[in-house]
């Protein structure tokens, strides 16, 4: 709401005047859809690290270092 304020407060009060209710809602829209974003991918940040290293492990115990091996060869792939 802080983000939202702090827009609108920033737009001249002619603007406000002609602004209807469906462009703030487009404005409060794409601020949220931001948040979105950013909140999912810092949750990927967060959550990967943990299962690759659950999966190394469960490799290592099934398969030894090859499959620490080829985990890490996959990893090396991956597209940034």
């Amino acid at each position: 709401m802080k983000s939202l304020y702090l827009k609108i407060s920033s737009l001249s009060a002619f603007t406000v005047k002609e602004a209807n209710v469906g462009k703030l809602v487009n404005l409060v829209s794409n601020d949220l859809n931001t948040v979105e974003v950013k909140s999912y991918l810092i949750m990927c940040l967060v959550v990967i690290p943990f299962g690759l290293i659950a999966v190394a492990i469960i490799l290592y115990y099934r398969f030894y270092m090859i499959g620490v091996y080829g985990l890490l060869l996959m990893v090396c792939f991956i597209p940034l």
